[in-house]
């Protein structure tokens, strides 16, 4: 039932954890909009809450809610912080990401293909560290 926990946790922001939670469920709730402009407010409030790691969660989720640009920055950001704080499923996740925001805005440019594949390898390669088909 997203919109009751939209409800609920919308009444309770008090961490990044619960803003993850909000916007996945606003998300779920075909509420990009609004998930988009909470998304790019927190993205100004970095060090709103000490729970860095949820924070870096919500970059690396909401590429597509912001432009091209700003999402592979941020996605860079999360690539940074999860390679020091050695967090290898976020990590590939990122990376995967990273592949998914230069394939679905490429424009028949060659570059940004072998971006995205040269992303694609690097969380695959990761996830199989895991044994994961994620």
């Amino acid at each position: 039932d997203y919109s009751g926990a939209e409800k609920l946790i919308k009444n309770n922001l008090n961490s990044f954890e619960a803003y993850s939670i909000y916007i996945n469920a606003l998300q779920h709730l075909r509420h990009d909009l609004k998930a988009k402009d909470l998304v790019v407010e927190l993205i100004e409030k970095k060090n709103m809450y000490p729970d860095k790691e949820f924070y870096y969660v919500i970059l690396r989720n909401s590429g597509h809610l912001v432009n091209y640009t700003t999402a592979l920055r941020n996605l860079q950001d999360c690539i940074e912080y999860f390679m020091f704080s050695n967090n290898s499923f976020a990590l590939s996740t990122s990376y995967n990401n990273i592949g998914l925001i230069y394939l679905y805005n490429y424009k028949n440019n060659t570059n940004d293909i072998l971006a995205a594949r040269e992303n694609f390898h690097s969380a695959q390669k990761l996830m199989r560290e895991f044994h994961s088909n994620e």
